[in-house]
């Protein structure tokens, strides 16, 4: 990813900058009934096993309540 932008500097004084991109995601995990229209959605930051297992638990709770 290419970072275009200004610096202010003296002039004729090169810029010297650092610049470190941060890549931030967002999940979202969904599920939708099709018989009633029904749906559950989680927002989170990251993608592993144990997140998807306390997904699938939120879900029942949130059904079976």
């Amino acid at each position: 990813m290419t970072h275009l932008g200004n610096y202010l500097t003296a002039s004729g004084v090169k810029p010297i900058v650092t610049y470190r991109h941060i890549f931030k995601t967002t999940y979202l995990y969904g599920s939708f009934s099709p018989i009633n229209g029904d749906s559950f959605v989680w927002e989170i930051n990251g993608v592993d096993t144990t997140i998807f297992e306390q997904y699938l638990k939120a879900f029942n709770d949130a059904f079976n309540s």
